[in-house]
């Protein structure tokens, strides 16, 4: 089913693209395309700055975002006056293009979302169509792409360990010491306070008001941007988690099939 959809939707953009021209089409992408840039660029040093790190996790990127927005959408004015009134033909294949790509990344993204609702609700297959096409897609495409794929690797790693067994999880936080973060006087202050635990459960179950008192409580700033925290929340270490979970799921399958 998810290959299907694929088809369809990249067919849908395509005639889109096709009628809007590379050009048209395009310019409705940059607010998009400089905030993910600004984001992408400045993200880092920006949350160096005092007096945004005090405003909590999410501000600093939400400003960045906003103002990447803003001016894409100013841009996008004065570029607008400068098109033809009509598409010519190099210019709708390049539409076309432009809308097959962007149909790769939703349907991507729409199969990253479906595996992990379903991981929640415990139905989950690692081996199911979106699942599958989900990796095919960042292996080939996604990963490529400026600014998504960045983060690309990281979406599709928390999506296998979402949909591994809860024994192949336990096993890969038991092999890479993961247990232990559990003995961080961080963590402690985070679980023993009573406030910070109930905003934590209310933003697992979609709070975005309890998400809002995370991003600046002092105890969970703190937990974060401890050492052990901040090699756990690196790219690499996640891609190893990830594969740890991955090589004990092998594990267990050739163990049944025995």
């Amino acid at each position: 089913m998810a290959y299907v959809m694929l088809v369809l939707v990249a067919g849908l953009f395509g005639v889109y693209g096709y009628w809007r021209g590379a050009s048209r089409f395009g310019l409705a992408l940059v607010p998009l395309v400089l905030a993910s840039l600004l984001l992408w660029l400045l993200g880092p040093s920006f949350y160096r700055i005092d007096a945004l790190r005090n405003a909590g996790l999410i501000w600093p990127g939400f400003l960045l975002a906003c103002a990447g927005v803003i001016g894409g959408y100013v841009l996008r004015a004065f570029l607008r006056t400068k098109l033809p009134k009509k598409p010519v033909r190099a210019d709708r294949i390049g539409g076309s293009l432009i809308g097959v790509v962007i149909a790769v990344i939703v349907v991507w993204l729409g199969c990253v979302y479906v595996t992990a609702l379903s991981a929640k609700d415990g139905i989950a297959s690692a081996d199911g169509s979106a699942a599958q096409l989900a990796r095919t897609l960042n292996n080939t495409a996604i990963r490529w792409i400026p600014g998504i794929g960045s983060g690309s690797d990281a979406m599709t790693n928390l999506m296998d360990i979402a949909t591994a067994g809860e024994d192949a999880r336990r096993h890969a936080v038991e092999s890479l010491g993961l247990d232990r973060l559990a003995e961080l006087p961080e963590m402690q202050a985070v679980l023993e306070d009573a406030m910070t635990k109930a905003d934590v459960d209310k933003a697992a179950g979609g709070s975005i008001t309890a998400l809002l008192r995370l991003q600046k409580d002092p105890r969970v700033l703190r937990l974060i941007e401890s050492k052990d925290v901040s090699a756990i929340l690196n790219r690499q270490s996640l891609e190893e988690i990830a594969e740890t979970v991955r090589r004990f799921k092998n594990e267990e399958a050739d163990a049944s099939d025995d």
